[in-house]
């Protein structure tokens, strides 16, 4: 009898820890998809204005009765704009990432690492900063994973360098 009574309040107390946390986890679910969408909808909406900012900053930036001072702060401003679509863009890929399925594939570090420098060196050629690859440890070493990700991962630490290394500064990549 004990062990038919301990077996029932067992099954008793797990149902109720089940519903009690269903009944917990429900709001924050709500939460969750009602901040992806936000997410999501504010960079849609974003999109539109930052294409609109930086077709036309492209164009006054063609203009060759513009002064040098006045082209400089057109390519601040163009640079800012940019800045602000890689944001969104990311935001866009943050909030979808859940969703999407990697395949993962062998892959030399070689690859993914000459992509992510190539990517960023016309930024870290407007800031005439140098970008040293320091990868002879890893030369034809092979890793598993997602080509597109880890090249967008090398992208934004590489994004991330450039912004805070001052201009005429040194950038050096390592990988071991």
């Amino acid at each position: 009898n004990l062990f038919l009574l301990n077996g029932v309040i067992l099954a008793i107390s797990t149902a109720a820890g089940y519903v009690l946390a269903g009944i917990t986890l429900e709001p924050i679910r709500h939460a969750l998809i009602k901040q992806k969408r936000f997410i999501a909808d504010a960079s849609h909406e974003l999109r539109t204005p930052i294409t609109a900012l930086k077709t036309n900053l492209e164009v006054n930036l063609r203009d060759r009765g513009l002064t040098a001072k006045t082209k400089n702060i057109l390519q601040s401003n163009l640079d800012d704009v940019n800045g602000l679509e890689r944001l969104t863009n990311n935001l866009l890929k943050l909030n979808h990432s859940p969703k999407q399925k990697l395949y993962f594939k062998n892959i030399k570090t070689d690859d993914f690492i000459r992509r992510g420098l190539k990517k960023i060196k016309p930024q870290a050629e407007k800031k005439k900063i140098k970008l040293v690859s320091q990868t002879k440890d890893t030369a034809g070493t092979v890793v598993q994973g997602n080509p597109e990700a880890l090249t967008e991962l090398v992208t934004i630490l590489l994004d991330n360098a450039v912004k805070y290394t001052p201009e005429g500064g040194r950038i050096a990549l390592t990988a071991k």
